[in-house]
């Protein structure tokens, strides 16, 4: 994770997808899978500093499998905290949302 900011990300939370059909085979370390959510959704809440001024300091890892044949998935990891500045020219739909999508030659297994 990367803040470029001038201000301490405080108070808040990140909120992970993966691509339909997909599914953690392990869980990401201080996320929890909240009642009533798809298979495919992870959160995390945070109080307090998370993650510094102009600092590059958090790594998480996800291991995860998606149905055969999958040679392209979608992860959407989208925030919200107390401190984040966000774009105020986007439609609220997508403000705070990251999506990253991957290619592989084969079958995805992570």
């Amino acid at each position: 994770m990367v803040n470029p900011t001038d201000v301490d990300v405080m108070d808040g939370l990140i909120h992970l997808g993966l691509g339909r059909g997909c599914k953690f085979t392990k869980e990401p370390d201080g996320f929890i899978k909240e009642a009533g959510t798809d298979e495919e959704e992870r959160t995390t809440y945070f109080a307090g500093t998370f993650l510094h001024a102009r600092t590059v300091s958090l790594t998480y890892n996800l291991d995860f499998i998606c149905p055969p044949l999958v040679t392209q998935i979608q992860l959407g990891i989208s925030y919200r905290c107390h401190t984040c500045a966000l774009d105020t020219d986007l439609s609220p739909e997508v403000r705070g949302i990251i999506h990253i999508i991957g290619r592989w030659p084969g079958p995805v297994a992570h």
